[in-house]
């Protein structure tokens, strides 16, 4: 097996130059920091401050599968401004206007902080997770004991920026930001593809349902805070410095009102017993505030700050203010220290830079995702590679030749565990089932190694290109019922129809590995139809997505998420020259140009960007022992029509 040798050559190359390894295990958490005495936060001509302060305990971080402070950082990206470097404060006030903290971090690792207080007395804190831990979705942090002790984990909710607020029927609705689609993300400032806010309700605080359409969307957004004023909701959005106001009388509809402050934003607003309507938000010196006469109306600064920017901070902001339900006030905010360490990395925040308010560098404050290691894998420790960052996908697909199909899966798994990487193999429902049947050897060989498992489609499925024209005349409900039930039910090879009655698509995938398939491949050119794949696979499990097989990574902003799921970055590949893949090239006259390592090498020289390349080396399992596609003779006639 030529082919396969040439494999291992390049396999060889990698392992010198890096060894990509998953998340660590999380290990005992450490113990809460001692008990400080509570120095006032640098404030400048605050008003005065009252005698008696509402007191706050300092936080416990106890067992959760995300803890609130974990013991092991692992970075959602090694970006020294990013969300895995914040951390998440309370301050207390009486009046609103002047501030104390115990500097106690409650969520490490986490940003955009959200808090409120339910009528049962729980405490909640929502924010954008930076740490790898828990899965995909929002960290919360949970006191019933008035901020004694905190739980933390996650929420069902893979947007970013969470805004919270109560209902009168005793629901909570959270705000939240979507980003757009798309491959080839623009240049910071150049988009013009709208950021949507979007909104999920939930009876618990923690298993959040996904209501029905965007609450605003524009260019560039950040950020919603949502408040009820009277019988009218106004919603504040960023962009930059600059803070805009909308309007909606059912707190789902809303229409942009204008520009209401040009000199910070991302705010959190609060409605005083007194009818002062104030706006916290990020300012230039620190977190500041103004009030306004109405909800709609230009914000009027406060003199003073809040909370300054202490000389141990590099940034402080979103500030999220509630009643603590005893006459005061509690402030969640986040900070990042000045001097940071950068924890190991894995996959990258959710959220694109941010102009800062305060003068420093871009930041992110998204939801990072997990690691593409199954949970229950004990990965070592990742190691930063100097040189790049290498993806060895592996397509299988071949129900014609299941041995043939088998037997190449368990020799690549042997030489990825030699080399010590990890190979991420694609799969189809059939196929697995074809697998369990005729070659159980093979599933148990995956299933207990630490490879990726991940996900795609071919033909009958009706989202495959050239089969999905029926898909095309559906409205949304049709289109959506019919994509999760292929989704969920067998699909039947010989007909294209479904049997209920066996389990089929994504789901049997994740059934028969244990773990749910980490990257999809949506296929579908239809946007319509892309958009609802992906909705459907983010909601059953899926971390990343394939949006372009081998190039099309901006340099400035690798890391883009489309509806709610990574891209999956490649910034080249070493898969094809002039567009011939490179194993039916590498033994013709003249084939050792060819050869992917001499090609990676070639490649890795010639890098010149300030961040090292993304590489896909990808292959399909049929090519190690077949020509062509064996399974095509299935589904087209002779002039490559589907049948």
């Amino acid at each position: 097996m030529k082919r396969l040798f040439t494999l291992v050559v390049l396999l060889t190359l990698l392992s010198l130059a890096c060894s990509l390894t998953g998340t660590p295990t999380p290990t005992a958490e450490i113990p809460p920091p001692a008990t400080a005495t509570q120095p006032p936060v640098p404030t400048e001509a605050a008003a005065p401050t009252a005698a008696t302060r509402p007191a706050l305990p300092p936080p416990v971080p106890t067992s959760s599968e995300r803890p609130c402070l974990p013991a092991e950082k692992t970075a959602a990206i090694p970006d020294p401004n990013g969300p895995s470097f914040h951390q998440v404060f309370i301050a207390t006030s009486s009046d609103g206007l002047t501030w104390q903290t115990n500097n106690q971090v409650v969520i490490d690792q986490a940003s955009v902080p959200e808090a409120v207080r339910l009528p049962d007395g729980r405490w909640l804190i929502y924010a954008v997770n930076g740490s790898t831990l828990g899965g995909p979705g929002l960290v919360y942090a949970e006191s019933q004991d008035e901020g004694q002790t905190w739980t933390c984990g996650i929420v069902n909710v893979t947007g970013a920026d969470p805004d919270v607020v109560l209902l009168p029927d005793g629901r909570i609705r959270i705000y939240y930001i979507e980003f757009p689609f798309g491959p080839h993300p623009p240049q910071p400032g150049t988009t013009t593809e709208p950021n949507r806010v979007r909104s999920a309700v939930s009876s618990d605080g923690k298993s959040f349902t996904i209501e029905e359409g965007t609450r605003l969307e524009g260019v560039q957004y950040t950020d919603p805070d949502v408040i009820l004023v009277g019988s009218e909701w106004f919603m504040y959005v960023s962009t930059g410095e600059k803070a805009w106001a909308a309007r909606s009388s059912d707190g789902l509809n809303f229409t942009l009102i204008g520009l209401v402050n040009e000199t910070g934003a991302v705010s959190g607003s609060y409605l005083f017993p007194d009818g002062t309507l104030r706006h916290y938000y990020c300012g230039r010196k620190g977190i500041q505030s103004a009030t306004s006469s109405g909800g709609g109306d230009v914000w009027l600064t406060e003199p003073g700050v809040r909370i300054a920017r202490d000389p141990s901070w590099k940034i402080v902001c979103d500030p999220s203010v509630v009643s603590d339900g005893h006459g005061g006030y509690w402030m969640a905010y986040k900070i990042q220290p000045a001097s940071t360490t950068i924890p190991s990395p894995a996959i990258p925040s959710r959220e694109p830079p941010k102009p800062s308010p305060q003068g420093t560098p871009p930041r992110s404050s998204s939801p990072a995702q997990p690691s593409v290691a199954p949970p229950t894998s004990a990965a070592s420790t990742p190691v930063a590679c100097p040189n790049g960052y290498l993806t060895f996908a592996v397509n299988v697909h071949d129900i014609r030749y299941v041995s043939q199909s088998a037997d190449t899966l368990l020799r690549l798994v042997g030489i990825f565990e030699k080399y010590k990487v990890r190979g991420d193999f694609y799969l189809t429902a059939p196929l697995v089932e074809l697998y369990s049947r005729q070659r159980p050897d093979v599933i148990a060989r995956l299933r207990d190694s630490r490879m990726t498992i991940s996900y795609h489609i071919r033909p009958p499925h009706p989202a495959y290109p050239g089969f999905d024209a029926r898909l095309r005349t559906f409205d949304d409900k049709t289109l959506e019922q019919t994509l999760r039930d292929y989704e969920t039910y067998r699909m039947d090879l010989t007909t294209g129809n479904l049997d209920r009655s066996q389990p089929g698509g994504y789901a049997y995938v994740a059934q028969v590995f244990g773990r749910k398939p980490v990257v999809v491949s949506p296929m579908s050119g239809d946007r319509r139809i892309r958009a609802t794949l992906l909705k459907i696979y983010a909601e059953m499990g899926a971390q990343m997505l394939v949006a372009y097989h081998e190039e099309g990574t901006s340099i400035t902003n690798p890391f883009v998420y489309e509806n709610g799921l990574l891209q999956r970055p490649s910034d080249f590949s070493v898969t094809r020259v002039n567009g011939n893949f490179w194993w039916n090239l590498i033994f013709t006259p003249g084939g050792e140009q060819y050869n992917p390592t001499k090609m990676l090498k070639e490649r890795l020289a010639q890098w010149s960007a300030p961040r090292p390349p993304f590489i896909t080396a990808l292959i399909h399992e049929d090519n190690f022992y077949r020509s062509g596609t064996p399974w095509r003779s299935f589904f087209y006639d002779a002039n490559g029509n589907p049948l």
